[in-house]
């Protein structure tokens, strides 16, 4: 199963699946968590064209710290 594979190669869906198990989830709902995450992510780079970044999420996070950081500095 690809969502098996994503969690033991993929940092970002390792942490999902370990955040998922750490909230009293079984494996097996853990499991198809990341196997659904995986496919939106497959749809949209499919239907956007783009080719898949691994740091997407990472950059994608950082940057709504800061945006959030920004908004309590005002």
């Amino acid at each position: 199963m690809a969502a098996t594979v994503a969690i033991q190669k993929n940092e970002y869906f390792k942490n999902y699946y370990t955040k998922l198990r750490t909230r009293g989830k079984s494996h097996t709902v853990a499991v198809l968590a990341v196997a659904g995450k995986l496919l939106r992510i497959i749809y949209s780079l499919l239907k956007n064209k783009e080719k898949y970044d691994p740091n997407y999420h990472y950059k994608l996070q950082k940057s709504r710290t800061e945006s959030s950081w920004q908004l309590y500095s005002k």
